[in-house]
């Protein structure tokens, strides 16, 4: 007997060749009904003229015989087709047959050699039982989501019954990994009853497992003939009728917690294959699709009373065929035949592309002029779950009475993994009890985290690309463009995070929001220097092709110098995010200054990652951001200063560094002529926190000006200008650094990608966007780019 496997590429080439045909037939057709219209306007032709001699009546003749032999041609091609389709259609239904059994022997007799082999949750993920325990995790709810998401289900069910011509009873959860997507349809389970299918592959370890027989069910709906779509209906009907059964004696989450037993799973699919298997027999009258025939039919209140949840269903749309026609498309086209109050599917996934699942109507290629007027629900992406866990009290296990192991820094990497979207946390927990050490629990939550962020690959040259953008966001703060399709790569597969959808659902705006934990695996990943500098290039390349909007570049290279001396005091220590001393940093940035910082002498900073906000900070503000270990990006055309660390003097006592930085290419210190009042008065306390209380804050603080496209290497404290009055505080100590060598830390192949990150800039001379191909004729030429836009180069 054929493996599965093997039925499985049969089954695939049988589908190829039958949607081939299906293809071909469709061309063949509409080449055919041209020809016949031709060949009806010629006949008609020749009635009506009249000729001047018989030889030109021939000519006319000749073209209408040609025209009649290839119309007959075209004919008998066409019926060649349909023979071919059908025999295609009769093979695929054998090989799903096939498949179907074989699969249900296969496991059957798995079952029976050995209990290890066996295909339930525990098995399936005995690597990774982690993930299974931390979806136990009592579920946390401060912000009432799920009430929300239950109003949200029901008044989107409610809004289609009510405009069923324009449309269809689905929505999109999505959002990145990790915010809980799952927990919260299970706790809308213990509500609704729901249809759980995952779609994950098979041999996944994670958690919820893979429903048995999903893939084989929804492969049908390509075994389908166009435009008889609602057949799939018939046999999810079935589906949702036997779930109603159940319903009667079971509570909604209990038929959750049978839905996740594979056993159960397998017998329930089983079973409703067997029941629905005159699919293609059925007519149409006959199909259930009518409000009467729905199993949950006493709705007087319009409100959804079974909930078809299908996770992981980017699998739905990575099968498109040649016609563009996914499984997603097709399953769509056939939930607009039924009429069943109380019914709604959602789709969740990390989102692959969101316009797969929300297209704009236009733009859709499988849509058909009937369709063009539907119109479809905004995605659901409010998942405010993050620092869930970061409220709480005293876990007797985090104590050091309990491992006296532990370590103060151990205990401050708890206390950090706490403030991040929940899986983080639930993870790190879950292997702290199953009796590993705290250190190795977060080496291994650090090592998933890394995993992540590369989108899967253990190793960071398996996703160069996305992973370089994925780790540098993370730590320094890009922005990126809404409608590039780097944003929404980033959310599926690197960790990034969907803030806001746009209404035309085409653009998205992403945030890679403070993570600490996430922010030591991105340290972490580039403490090897050819894979920094793999990723400074990546970065580089993308700033010139405009997918990446660093802003003015001089502040983004600044952001990557702080955090690369984080990296440089930090490269022995086990962890990356524990607090540094001002001196130890300050040593780095500019060893002169230290004579002048003694009053720093003790104080600590604590920074692995920045944030953008869009408010003037205050002092309450100060000890928040040292606890989460970010540094400040400050507001747009805040005065005087672009960048803020937080700076810990005693136990409740905080104080800054500013920052302000330039870049102006030149030898002149003074290129800037606001220098030196912008290195020293302009950044003083009252001048760059005017409107807050920061401006009477009365603590020693650290102001730096860095001027970095300088030719050269200069370090001063600003001086005084005679003809200028400045107002210097005696609190603050002022520095100023000039040009990239001024930071001897750094090695010379990092200044080099450095220095050309400050001049990067989008350029059609650039190589990125140079096409050249002598054998297909594409030629490449500067002179024309110049002359096609005059007066600019």
């Amino acid at each position: 007997m054929a493996s599965v496997e093997d039925i499985k590429r049969q089954l695939e080439v049988a589908t190829t060749e039958y949607r081939r045909c299906v293809e071909e037939l469709k061309e063949k057709g509409e080449k055919l009904g041209e020809k016949e219209v031709e060949l009806h306007d010629l006949k008609k032709n020749l009635r009506q003229r009249k000729y001047e001699d018989e030889s030109e009546k021939n000519w006319w003749l000749e073209d209408m015989q040609k025209l009649e032999e290839e119309v007959k041609e075209l004919k008998v091609e066409k019926n060649e087709l349909k023979v071919e389709k059908d025999e295609w259609k009769v093979q695929m239904q054998k090989l799903q047959n096939t498949l179907m059994e074989t699969t249900k022997t296969a496991e059957s007799s798995s079952a029976k050699d050995t209990q290890k082999d066996k295909p339930n949750v525990a098995a399936l993920h005995q690597q990774n039982q982690a993930f299974l325990d931390a979806f136990k995790t009592p579920y946390k709810d401060p912000s009432n989501i799920v009430e929300l998401f239950q109003e949200y289900i029901n008044k989107k069910h409610m809004y289609w019954f009510a405009n069923q011509t324009n449309h269809i009873p689905y929505g999109m959860l999505f959002q990145s990994s990790g915010y809980g997507k799952t927990r919260l349809i299970e706790q809308i389970a213990r509500k609704i009853p729901t249809l759980y299918v995952c779609l994950r592959p098979k041999e996944s370890t994670g958690y919820p497992p893979a429903t048995p027989y999903a893939p084989e069910i929804f492969d049908i709906l390509e075994m389908i003939p166009d435009g008889e779509e609602w057949r799939f209906m018939f046999i999810l009907w079935h589906a949702i009728k036997k779930l109603q059964e159940y319903s009667l004696t079971e509570s909604a989450e209990k038929l959750w917690n049978l839905q996740l037993d594979y056993e159960w799973c397998q017998k329930f699919w089983a079973e409703v294959l067997t029941s629905s298997k005159d699919w293609e027999n059925v007519n149409q009258s006959e199909a259930n699709l009518d409000m009467d025939k729905f199993p949950f039919s006493d709705n007087p209140k319009n409100e959804v009373k079974i909930l078809l949840c299908i996770d992981e269903a980017r699998c739905l749309i990575s099968s498109a065929q040649n016609d563009d026609c996914s499984k997603f498309r097709l399953f769509r086209r056939a939930m607009k035949h039924i009429n069943w109050n109380g019914f709604f599917v959602f789709f969740l996934d990390t989102l692959s592309k969101i316009s797969n699942f929300t297209p704009l109507l236009s733009a859709d290629p499988s849509a058909r002029r009937n369709e063009l007027k539907f119109e479809l629900f905004h995605p659901f992406i409010r998942l405010t779950t993050m620092d869930i866990f970061g409220k709480k009290t005293v876990d007797p296990i985090e104590t050091s009475e309990e491992d006296p192991e532990e370590t103060s820094e151990e205990d401050q990497m708890i206390q950090l993994a706490r403030l991040e979207r929940p899986l983080i946390y639930s993870y790190f927990d879950v292997k702290r009890k199953a009796s590993f050490r705290t250190q190795t629990a977060l080496k291994r939550l650090v090592s998933l985290l890394k995993i992540k962020l590369f989108g899967g690959p253990s190793s960071f040259k398996d996703s160069e690309k996305m992973s370089s953008i994925a780790v540098l966001s993370v730590l320094v703060c890009l922005d990126f463009s809404p409608q590039s399709k780097i944003a929404s790569d980033l959310v599926a597969s690197h960790m990034a995070t969907c803030v806001a959808v746009l209404r035309d659902r085409e653009r998205l705006l992403i945030r890679y929001p403070s993570e600490p934990l996430l922010a030591e695996a991105a340290l972490s990943a580039i403490t090897d220097n050819n894979i920094l500098i793999s990723i400074l290039q990546k970065f580089n390349d993308t700033l010139k092709k405009g997918f990446v909007d660093a802003g003015p570049h001089g502040k983004v290279v600044a952001r990557i110098i702080l955090i690369l001396a984080v990296r440089s005091i930090q490269k022995s220590k086990q962890w990356k995010s524990i607090a540094i001393t001002v001196k130890q940093l300050m040593e780095l940035l500019d060893p002169a200054a230290l004579d002048d910082l003694k009053c720093f002498e003790g104080a600590t900073v604590a920074f692995t990652h920045f944030i953008p906000i869009i408010y003037v900070p205050e002092i309450c503000s100060l000890k928040k951001y040292y606890q989460r270990q970010c540094a400040v990006i400050l507001k747009r055309n805040n005065p005087g200063a672009d960048i803020m660390i937080s700076v810990k003097l005693a136990e409740d006592r905080y104080s800054y560094i500013l920052i302000q930085v330039k870049n102006y290419a030149s030898s002149d210190r003074n290129a800037n002529k606001t220098y030196p009042e912008s290195g020293s008065s302009k950044l003083t306390s009252r001048f760059v926190f005017r409107t807050s209380d920061l401006k009477d804050h009365n603590e020693q603080y650290i102001t730096l000006y860095w001027q970095l496209g300088f030719e050269g290497q200069l370090s001063e404290v600003p001086p005084i200008r005679e003809s200028k009055r400045q107002k210097l505080e005696q609190k603050q100590h002022t520095f100023a650094h000039f040009g990239l060598d001024t930071f001897e830390f750094l090695d010379s192949s990092i200044k080099k990608e450095l220095t050309d990150l400050l001049d990067a800039f989008i350029s059609p001379f650039d190589e990125a966007w140079k096409f050249e191909n002598e054998d297909t004729g594409d030629h490449w030429s500067e002179d024309h780019i110049v002359a096609q836009d005059p007066l600019v180069y």
